[in-house]
């Protein structure tokens, strides 16, 4: 193989799986108990193995952190973006007087003509879970514009 690994610029060789020995596939094959020859044999190539075992156990070591780094890395340039990108949200850059609007729009229809006839809303401004309270909990721009408009309330 030709090719090298990118991060570590290692031949990654070690990462062919190993051909069964023919008379290690003989043996496992029967019953035949091996002989001395074969014991030896046997035990180096499990030596042998076992070596390359644990040559690929601390690859994947490394690799496992180096893929931690890069995660990590990947994760701090995502939040980056993230927090760019709420920066520049349009939503920002509304001027007062449009959010205004907008809120007002949102509050259920409350007049002193509705009292009058009857026709009282159950809106509760005081109600810290329902507008205009919750617009007010989104950021300090948005909780100056609120309280600076009595009509919401």
């Amino acid at each position: 193989m030709s090719e090298q690994c990118g991060l570590c610029s290692t031949i990654p060789s070690i990462l062919v799986s190993p051909e069964r020995s023919s008379r290690v596939a003989e043996l496992i094959s029967n019953n035949i108990p091996p002989s001395q020859s074969d014991r030896q044999f046997m035990q180096s190539l499990c030596t042998d193995y076992e070596d390359r075992l644990r040559q690929l156990d601390d690859r994947v070591s490394r690799m496992a952190q180096a893929l931690a780094v890069l995660t990590t890395e990947r994760d701090k340039f995502l939040s980056h973006i993230e927090d760019i990108k709420a920066i520049m949200h349009p939503m920002r850059s509304l001027p007062d007087d449009v959010l205004y609007e907008i809120f007002l729009h949102c509050i259920p229809n409350w007049t002193r003509d509705n009292l009058r006839h009857g026709q009282c809303n159950s809106h509760d401004s005081l109600d810290v879970n329902n507008a205009p309270w919750t617009f007010a909990q989104v950021c300090s721009r948005w909780r100056n514009v609120v309280l600076r408009l009595p009509s919401l309330w």
